[in-house]
């Protein structure tokens, strides 16, 4: 059902995620408008997890006010599912069954901000709104405040967790806040792993590791804080490859380089990292070092990613460059793990793709036991033939006729680089 408001307008409902994203409805002060799948609603959503009348929203006096209808999978509130009605305010997060409205509000024709809550209403739903000072969605946390540390806009989001730029009180530095999402929070072993890892790695400092700086647990929150580094992920270089032709090799070589020296530096702290990929590696604009990230994670939650990686329902974004040990589960992962999948990016950096693609986990998993990658100097011609040697010899499947460590490899990488006049 198409709804429009023709009147002046005191705010919208912005629909953020599922299938009708990027719609947007307009509401003045004394309307109701009810929303779900049914024909008899102000708002027809097009979600199968939808019911056919699921909640309804009403605007009266300043107030907001949401109750749901009775809808089988319940209405939710920034996390937290309602009980009957409730007050909501400017930048809430409504989910219906998998679609996600944000209250967005102006003001009233006398001049007030619509977001004062009717005193009465607000005392009775306190149980309810208490939980959405702090949601216990981690995507809902802009302008939250964890432990010391005030979160400000999303820098990205990955499968443990979502990243905010913050500011510590009392303190201008601007940081990377990760907060990780609450089931990794509730799960003891992986929490208690969180905190042990913590100790061992605030000490770390490295020019090519992105620095852990705090971490910390504030409700049913973990999260780290780490040196801001202001530039790009190697996965959006890699995006653009695909798009404007291939990159000089000479920028993979330096990248080879640069984390290599951290995962020297890691490895005598004895840490290897496990999930080394294009994402998981910054390269900072003001002098294009390259940052290795993530290191913490790793030794955090490394026995719970190591079942989810052997998981047939993984995505296969987070295989194509994964060690075939790592992604098959058949031998012990170590720091020959590591710089397999340091190859594996040098290579996508060098050819726009990484070793091997497949429409499916097993199509993956199959080319990761059997298939040979193509050489990287028949998309680059120019790749000098012992670089091209070096990143083959790190894609080799046996772990045993790879560069043994961080140290062996750059023993072979920075020759080429001197004779080849790259700096690094």
């Amino acid at each position: 059902m198409a709804f429009e408001v023709k009147n002046k307008v005191d705010g919208q409902l912005q629909i953020v995620e599922g299938p009708d994203k990027g719609r947007a409805i307009p509401f003045v002060d004394g309307q109701v408008i009810r929303i779900g799948r049914g024909a008899n609603v102000e708002v027809q959503l097009a979600d199968p997890f939808a019911s056919r009348m699921h909640c309804q929203i009403e605007f009266k006096g300043g107030s907001i006010t949401l109750t749901d209808m009775g809808s089988s999978s319940g209405t939710v509130v920034n996390g937290a599912k309602i009980d009957g009605k409730i007050f909501v305010m400017s930048g809430d997060v409504i989910r219906v069954g998998s679609t996600k409205l944000q209250v967005q509000f102006n003001t009233l024709n006398d001049g007030r901000t619509v977001m004062f809550p009717d005193t009465q209403l607000l005392a009775a739903s306190t149980s309810a709104a208490a939980p959405r000072v702090l949601p216990e969605d981690a995507s809902l946390l802009e302008g939250a405040t964890l432990g010391a540390y005030q979160l400000g806009k999303t820098l990205g989001t990955g499968a443990t967790g979502i990243i905010y730029l913050a500011t510590k009180k009392g303190d201008a530095q601007p940081v990377a806040l990760k907060v990780f999402h609450v089931e990794f929070s509730r799960n003891p072993e992986a929490k208690q792993r969180f905190l042990r890892a913590a100790s061992t790695m605030l000490d770390v400092r490295h020019p090519h590791l992105v620095s852990v700086l705090d971490v910390g647990e504030t409700g049913v929150f973990c999260w780290m804080a780490m040196e801001l580094v202001e530039g790009e992920s190697l996965a959006k270089v890699i995006q653009r490859i695909g798009i404007a032709g291939i990159l000089d090799w000479r920028y993979g070589l330096r990248v080879a380089v640069h984390v290599a020296r951290g995962l020297e530096y890691a490895q005598q702290h004895s840490i290897v990292h496990r999930n080394i990929k294009p994402s998981n590696i910054l390269m900072r604009t003001k002098d294009n070092f390259a940052k290795l990230g993530d290191l913490m994670l790793a030794k955090a939650i490394q026995g719970q990613r190591a079942l989810e990686i052997t998981n047939p329902g993984t995505m296969i974004g987070d295989i194509v460059y994964s060690s075939p040990e790592r992604a098959l589960g058949t031998k012990t992962v170590d720091g020959r793990s590591d710089l397999y999948e340091l190859g594996a990016t040098v290579y996508a950096l060098l050819t726009g793709q990484p070793p091997f693609q497949g429409r499916s986990y097993k199509q993956v998993a199959q080319a990761l036991e059997s298939q040979e990658p193509a050489p990287p100097k028949k998309i680059q011609l120019s790749i000098p033939d012992a670089f091209n040697a070096l990143v083959l010899r790190l894609l080799a499947k046996d772990p045993a006729n790879r560069f043994q460590t961080p140290t062996e490899l750059l023993a072979a990488l920075e020759p080429i680089a001197r004779s080849e006049k790259v700096t690094t």
